[in-house]
């Protein structure tokens, strides 16, 4: 096995599988032990699923954002905050999820190789693939907006 020849021991009690063949079977034996087959596996703080289901990606990531509301709820409540440095705070709070999102997306796209060497990928290079994850929040609340606004005013929810 290349993991024993590298110097490596796995421990195969914590080690899964997950594969998005039916027929699979539902244990892997390799020579030292045997592994399990799983629906769901955490990976960089997000659940993978075989079947590329997003849904629990998705709630994961709005639990922590109302958890990060929660946290600073207080904040954002107070008097004594001046109106001008809430939204500083808030755009810094941004920054720093943009920041946590380009490390995230690192780890999973990989450096490029240059002239034989290695290098990180530069963040215009992360954001050829996926969108800011702040422009998405932006694009969602305008179109929440818009959906407010198109509400009839008796509505309770208006």
């Amino acid at each position: 096995m290349q993991a024993a020849k590298a110097g490596l021991q796995i421990t195969f009690e914590k080690t899964h599988f997950i594969t998005n063949i039916k027929s699979a079977p539902k244990k892997l034996v390799v020579n030292q032990g045997k592994t399990k087959q799983v629906e769901k596996f955490k990976y960089l703080g997000e659940w993978v699923r075989p079947n590329i289901c997003e849904k629990e990606a998705f709630m994961s990531r709005i639990k922590k954002m109302e958890m990060a509301n929660h946290l600073t709820k207080d904040v954002y409540d107070k008097r004594s905050v001046s109106f001008n440095a809430k939204p500083r705070h808030y755009c810094s709070l941004m920054e720093q999820l943009e920041s946590k999102e380009r490390k995230i997306l690192r780890k999973i796209l990989g450096p490029v190789k240059e002239n034989s060497e290695y290098r990180s990928r530069h963040n215009h290079e992360l954001y050829l693939h996926v969108e800011k994850i702040t422009d998405t929040i932006r694009k969602r609340r305008i179109a929440f907006y818009g959906h407010l606004t198109q509400m009839s005013s008796e509505r309770l929810s208006n």
